[in-house]
């Protein structure tokens, strides 16, 4: 038919579901819309021949829904930025060696001291290295 088609529904109506879009929400005029809801259709809904003519004449647009768009995929945009930022970082600290840094030797030497301060509290001989006196 070439036309267009578009329903102002009071209600959800999941028969539409996959077939047509949502596109906007009355946000005034209810009274409008109850007029139109009792215009006499046929059948198929269309309003009877002969009747009363239905036309809409003017809408308003209370919102632009481009830039509600744009604005939520900006917001996105940075929340998947930021969790990039924290995963790298996470990345880069598991990475890092310093976080992970063993001293073997400074180890081992606490181990010393801590045998020689032993030995010493038990009263024990010399411990340390070197040639035996």
């Amino acid at each position: 038919t070439n036309g267009s088609q578009f329903f102002i529904l009071y209600k959800s109506a999941r028969h539409l579901d996959g077939k047509h879009t949502v596109f906007g929400n009355v946000v005034g005029g209810m009274d409008t819309l109850a007029k139109l809801e009792r215009v006499p259709t046929d059948k198929n809904d269309k309003p009877l021949a002969g009747g009363e003519a239905v036309a809409i004449l003017g809408a308003t647009v209370f919102t632009n829904p481009y830039k509600e768009m744009a604005e939520e995929e900006d917001r996105l945009e940075q929340e998947a930025a930021a969790k990039e930022q924290t995963d790298a970082q996470a990345r880069t600290d598991a990475m890092n060696p310093g976080r992970w840094w063993s001293n073997p030797a400074g180890e081992a030497a606490a181990e010393d001291r801590k045998k020689a301060a032993e030995a010493a509290a038990a009263g024990g001989g010399h411990f340390g290295f070197g040639a035996g006196g």
